[in-house]
């Protein structure tokens, strides 16, 4: 009789504890709910940006006897050997729904990347080197309303498909060779007459193939987006 009371007793100061447990998690996650929910209230949306990006590309072709025009336009296939140069424009916007005191940093990267292909796995690079396309330019200037950069650069298709043929004849390993090209665009500033900073950061690609007859050239970006700036009240 004992030995049943005493199992009784601990089993009901363990279902005591077990409910004062689960009392103290609700407690703690309802404090931790209504902290968030404070922190979020002393905040204030204070201004909005959008941003839009565009990159598109001409291929200048060298003198044959079968294309009538100069160059090709974005989107097609092309014949490697025929490709002299690519011109490269990129243009990103800035709508702001207040004025603001920014400074734009902008320049263009090429990574001449190797990478190894063996059946039946992802491919990895093995070698790779980069060139300034466009130095870093940067920009101070007080936007009202929106301001856009739009500028432009050109690849000699053909110098870069040399240095790809020299290393595949150095190195006779399974490589596929590629440009992979990255226009950088950075933002810093603050709301006119106010410390409420302001950032964005945006990056353009494109990735030219050195190799293979005939080439398509893709391109990867966020075309819009939308943030708002917040500041605490």
């Amino acid at each position: 009789m004992k030995k049943k009371r005493v199992r009784l007793k601990r089993s009901v100061i363990a279902a005591f504890k077990l409910i004062v447990g689960i009392l103290l998690l609700v407690i703690s996650i309802y404090f931790l709910v209504m902290g968030i929910n404070r922190d979020w209230q002393r905040q204030e949306q204070i201004a909005t940006m959008t941003e839009t990006n565009h990159l598109d590309y001409q291929v200048y072709l060298k003198e044959n006897s079968y294309f009538t025009v100069p160059y090709l336009p974005k989107g097609e296939h092309y014949i490697a050997s025929l490709i002299d140069t690519i011109r490269v424009t990129y243009k990103h916007k800035q709508s702001f729904s207040k004025q603001i005191d920014s400074t734009y940093r902008y320049r263009v990267v090429g990574t001449l990347l190797a990478l190894e292909q063996k059946e039946g796995q992802a491919a990895h690079h093995i070698w790779n080197k980069q060139y300034v396309l466009k130095p870093t330019k940067e920009i101070t200037k007080t936007v009202t309303g929106a301001y856009e950069i739009n500028d432009n650069f050109i690849i000699d298709y053909q110098y870069y498909k040399a240095l790809a043929s020299e290393f595949k004849r150095s190195y006779p390993v399974a490589t596929n060779v590629m440009l992979n090209i990255k226009v950088y665009i950075d933002m810093e500033g603050v709301v006119s007459g106010t410390k409420h900073s302001v950032t964005s950061t945006s990056l353009l690609e494109m990735h030219l193939p050195l190799e293979g007859d005939t080439i398509q050239i893709p391109t990867i970006y966020e075309k819009k987006k939308t943030q708002a700036v917040m500041a605490e009240s």
